[in-house]
């Protein structure tokens, strides 16, 4: 992949395409055949992009680090900011609702076309529409509110929220920077920090997988999978391609892809289960970055190794 291959987004299409958005060098498609690169030379509002989501009609919205919207739609460039009524805000998190509108969390505590007057000089780094179709969002400083009949309630007020994701018995994980990540259900609140074996407290990531398993990335201190209350973490150490994990996805063939400091990697979910049960010594992870044919605008370099479709998880803010 281009520029400096330090990710800050990771999202999926209707078509099972990953999105990439780049640390200074725009947004990368991954799909079946080509890489696609788009970037200030096709249009893009800035080379920072943020964070991204497929709308109904198959557009991809992203953030622009210079508060500009991009919206690319049949290989065209659009953006959109104070002219169009939108706040001249980089935005941070991005939901498609099942509605087909598309939710933008923005820094300073917008939200689409609602504000939270509880949540005015926060960023908003979370966003989740949980299996009651209500909204919940995650703030850096200002914790975790539920967007319900177009009021907002918040749950905590306080802790800076990175990652909310929604477990199959409908449990929350909410990731935090400096507090670990907590599991909010029914009112009782069990908070999984380095004290009771998570490797470090400052969570980006969150994805909770259709097995109960909740996996957790954290920033220079790899990954952790939460299954029945046990922690097991894996690092470079036992073969993890970066010690940040990004964002998580999770594809067709149970596959997890992982977005890190130097790109994007792939790593086998039943091979991580088998090293937690001993089974064996190390994991192995196949890599994506500078030189993994990535081509600008309409691409023709094959990258047959990256079959194996995303399906969207429970993935946190990076957006």
């Amino acid at each position: 992949m281009p520029g400096f291959n330090c990710t800050n987004a990771l999202f999926e299409d209707r078509d099972g395409d990953l999105w990439i958005g780049l640390f200074d060098a725009g947004l990368v498609e991954l799909r079946d055949a080509p890489f696609a690169c788009f970037g200030k030379p096709e249009g893009l509002a800035a080379n920072v992009v943020w964070g991204g989501v497929e709308d109904a009609d198959g557009s991809v919205w992203m953030g622009a680090d210079n508060g500009d919207l991009n919206r690319l739609i049949d290989g065209k460039v659009e953006t959109y900011n104070a002219r169009n009524e939108f706040p001249k805000l980089t935005a941070h998190a991005f939901l498609r609702g099942r509605d087909g509108s598309v939710w933008v969390g923005f820094r300073h505590g917008r939200i689409q076309v609602y504000h939270d007057p509880h949540n005015q000089n926060n960023a908003i780094h979370a966003l989740l529409e949980d299996a009651q179709g209500n909204l919940w969002l995650g703030a850096y400083g200002s914790g975790v509110a539920r967007f319900k009949a177009g009021r907002f309630e918040h749950v905590t007020n306080s802790g800076q929220v990175t990652a909310i994701a929604q477990g199959p018995d409908g449990a929350l994980w909410i990731g935090t920077d400096g507090d670990g990540v907590s599991r909010l259900r029914n009112g009782k609140t069990v908070t999984y920090t380095a004290r009771n074996g998570l490797v470090n407290d400052h969570v980006v990531a969150v994805y909770a997988d259709p097995q109960g398993a909740v996996w957790v990335g954290t920033m220079s201190g790899g990954l952790n999978r939460i299954r029945d209350g046990r922690i097991t973490s894996w690092s470079a150490d036992q073969g993890l391609f970066d010690d940040t994990v990004g964002n998580i996805l999770e594809d067709d063939f149970g596959n997890l892809w992982i977005s890190c400091d130097r790109g994007v990697f792939r790593v086998s979910k039943r091979e991580l289960n088998d090293y937690a049960a001993g089974r064996v010594r190390s994991i192995h992870s196949l890599a994506f970055g500078t030189g993994k044919g990535c081509v600008r605008g309409n691409a023709s370099t094959a990258a047959p190794e990256a079959r194996g479709r995303p399906k969207m998880g429970g993935c946190g803010s990076g957006p």
